[in-house]
């Protein structure tokens, strides 16, 4: 659980929001990010995206209790 928190805290990968829902398991929303101005490509998925340059207080709670991915094997 903390873990996923200090990725989030040192968050400086500037991918779009797809890819960070995709890596760490989570549904961030768009309210829940703060984006750069411009379109650009994404270093990720190699897209013209809006690239997320920082997370909201809403979306820090959700990347720390969101769940990972040893909770998704464990639950089948």
């Amino acid at each position: 659980m903390f873990a996923r928190w200090n990725k989030s805290k040192n968050f400086k990968s500037y991918t779009c929001r797809s890819c960070i829902n995709k890596r760490y398991h989570v549904k961030l929303k768009r309210p829940n990010c703060i984006y750069f101005p411009y379109q650009s490509k994404c270093p990720s998925c190699g897209k013209m995206r809006n690239i997320v340059s920082d997370l909201r207080f809403s979306g820090k709670l959700k990347m720390l209790f969101g769940k990972t991915p040893k909770d998704d094997e464990s639950s089948e």
